[in-house]
């Protein structure tokens, strides 16, 4: 475009500035999040932080990114379809792996009980709708999801208790397994 100076030039330039390339958008939250680059792709990843932004969630830093349940004022489906940009969408998902939960009725019980249910039952939902999908744990639980790289799947979401919901949390990622 020729730049000539006058307003619609300077309309042009700061819809550029504020819209297209907002400094949010150019410090990219995924390039501190190797995890879930490497896991999903760069841009599975970054569909998936920006959903998530949107939703009112912080940024990951170089610890991944918390979800404070009790502030968060989003609904249970719209996180949930966060999530689902990386089950249906992500590199190196495993859509044809069949996993079964590894939380009980018992486990669950707790979250299903708490004030914040609707996100929990939402969450433990995603693995009667998608059969990659699995729920782990002990007393907090994991939502996991089969990779064809990794055969222990990948994390996506881990609860710390009923009020708090922890995601991109970088580790180190196991050798990937070689396909049979």
């Amino acid at each position: 475009i020729e730049w000539d100076g006058r307003d619609i030039w300077r309309q042009h330039q700061s819809f550029v500035r504020d819209t297209i390339a907002r400094q949010s958008k150019l410090s990219c939250n995924v390039l501190r999040n190797h995890s879930f680059e490497v896991f999903f792709g760069v841009e599975p990843a970054g569909r998936f932080w920006e959903v998530l932004e949107e939703l009112g969630v912080n940024p990951p830093d170089d610890t991944g990114t918390e979800i404070d349940l009790r502030r968060f004022d989003a609904d249970a489906s719209s996180l949930v379809r966060a999530f689902e940009i990386l089950i249906v969408d992500g590199e190196g998902i495993d859509h044809h792996g069949k996993k079964s939960d590894r939380f009980t009725d018992t486990q669950r019980q707790p979250f299903t009980m708490s004030r914040h249910y609707q996100f929990h039952d939402a969450l433990f939902g995603l693995s009667r709708r998608f059969d990659n999908v699995w729920v782990q744990g002990k007393q907090d639980y994991a939502i996991r999801v089969a990779h064809k790289r990794y055969g222990s799947g990948v994390s996506l979401v881990r609860s710390k208790g009923e009020e708090s919901l922890e995601t991109g949390r970088p580790r180190r990622a196991r050798e990937p397994s070689t396909p049979s």
